[in-house]
């Protein structure tokens, strides 16, 4: 996953809330980087989104803090679709006010308070590699001030630092770096300079010359 790919998976996720679309236990079809392994690509993305936007200084507190929010939980925000489906026609008849409708569905409620007692609790202490991402940003936070900055006042070459900074973030996510993810890791400026230069970013275009981090 290069920087451009990741930037699109972390803004797809984060225009479902948005959009105001999602809710807690919503079918995690609705992503649309949806496939078996979504979980795990969306710390990816995270991980490479924020590290790059440390880099580059591109993100205020209020960009960090929100970030965060959005992915604390975010495994109960979404979940396989059958049981949203379950879990919300659950609640749905637990919170009945009407009293014939207690009176007479009093099997449908005992069944539903069964499914939420066996699903809710697990669910609520659920924070799938949450930590992963901290420490990730944590560690690049620390690796720019004590590596990177203080290199680039001895007047090494950027190009260079960006390459191992890049190396870095790959390398503290467990994820594979490939020599080609350096030219990504610049900024998006510097990718739309390049767009009327040469193709290597042309299939990005729409995500190059939009106006976000």
């Amino acid at each position: 996953m290069n920087f451009l790919e990741a930037h699109i998976i972390y803004w797809e996720y984060v225009d479902i809330f948005a959009s105001g679309k999602n809710k807690v236990w919503g079918s995690e079809r609705m992503l649309p980087f949806y496939c078996n392994e979504w979980k795990d690509i969306l710390i990816a993305a995270y991980q490479i989104v924020l590290s790059h936007a440390i880099l580059w200084d591109l993100g205020d507190n209020e960009f960090f803090d929100s970030s965060f929010r959005m992915l604390k939980h975010f495994d109960i925000m979404f979940i396989e679709d059958g049981l949203s489906t379950k879990i919300l026609t659950a609640f749905c008849v637990v919170e009945q006010k009407r009293k014939l409708y207690k009176l007479f569905h009093k099997k449908d409620i005992e069944q539903a308070n069964i499914l939420l007692k066996k699903n809710l609790p697990e669910m609520s202490s659920s924070t799938y590699r949450y930590d992963d991402v901290v420490n990730v940003f944590n560690a690049m936070l620390h690796y720019k001030a004590e590596v990177i900055i203080p290199r680039l006042k001895l007047g090494e070459n950027m190009s260079v630092l960006v390459n191992e900074y890049a190396r870095k973030t790959y390398e503290l996510s467990g994820l594979e770096y490939r020599p080609e993810y350096q030219r990504y890791f610049v900024t998006l400026d510097d990718m739309r300079k390049e767009i009327g230069c040469g193709q290597f970013f042309y299939a990005y275009r729409e995500e190059i010359m939009s106006s976000r981090i």
